[in-house]
C-alpha cells in the first residue's frame, strides 16, 4: 500500500488521489492491528501474576532521560491471559505513558483489585492520542498508531482501559476480567 501511495506522489497525481491512497494506507494500519487483535483473541488464557509482569516490563523497558519508573505494586494480582500479549501490552503502556511526559516526570503503579493504574505526572502532558482514545482513530503519527495498538492489546485480552489526565498528570487504569 505505501508502494501505491509513493506512485501515486511520482506521477503527480492531483490531491484527491493522493488522499485516497494516504487513506489507503491508515487502513492498512488500521488491519494489521486488528489482526493483532485476532491473534490475541485465540491466544492462552494461563493464570498470570500481573505484578510479575510488570516488574519484568519496567526492568527491560529504557526509560527516557528525564522520566522515572516507580516500583511495581508489592502484592500480586492474579489474572487469566497470554504472558507473551500480556508482556507486550504493559511495554505498550509504558511506552505511552513515558510519550505522555516530554518534559520529564515520574510514572507510577498503584494496584486495583484487578489490574493496576499507571500514573504519570510531570511539568506538561502531551497526550492528544489518549482524549481521542475511545475513538480508536489514529490521528497523529507521533503517538497516536501507539495508543491505537495499546487499545487493540487491551481489547485482545478482554482486558478495560480507563484513561484520564489533565496538565500535568495522565492516569491509565487498567483492568482484567476476574480470573
Amino acid at each position: 500500500m505505501a508502494i501505491l501511495a509513493e506512485v501515486l506522489r511520482q506521477k503527480g497525481a492531483d490531491d484527491e488521489a493522493a488522499s485516497i491512497a494516504k487513506a489507503i494506507v491508515g487502513l492498512g494500519t488500521m488491519l494489521d492491528r486488528l489482526r493483532e487483535v485476532a491473534a490475541v483473541l485465540t491466544a492462552n488464557r494461563d493464570a498470570l501474576d500481573l505484578v510479575a509482569h510488570l516488574r519484568a516490563a519496567t526492568a527491560r523497558f529504557a526509560c527516557p532521560g528525564g522520566v522515572q519508573l516507580g516500583a511495581a505494586p508489592a502484592q500480586a494480582i492474579q489474572i487469566r491471559g497470554d504472558a507473551r500479549r500480556v508482556d507486550e501490552l504493559l511495554d505498550s503502556l509504558l511506552a505511552c505513558a513515558t510519550a505522555s511526559l516530554p518534559d520529564g516526570g515520574a510514572i507510577a503503579f498503584d494496584r486495583t483489585e484487578a489490574g493496576v493504574t499507571v500514573r504519570a505526572e510531570g511539568p506538561r502532558i502531551d497526550a492528544p492520542a489518549a482524549r481521542m482514545i475511545a475513538h480508536l482513530v489514529p490521528t497523529r503519527p507521533s503517538g497516536g498508531a501507539d495508543w491505537f495498538r495499546l487499545c487493540c492489546q487491551v481489547e485482545g485480552l478482554g482486558a478495560d482501559l480507563r484513561v484520564e489526565h489533565d496538565t500535568t498528570t495522565l492516569r491509565a487504569e487498567l483492568q482484567f476480567p476476574a480470573p
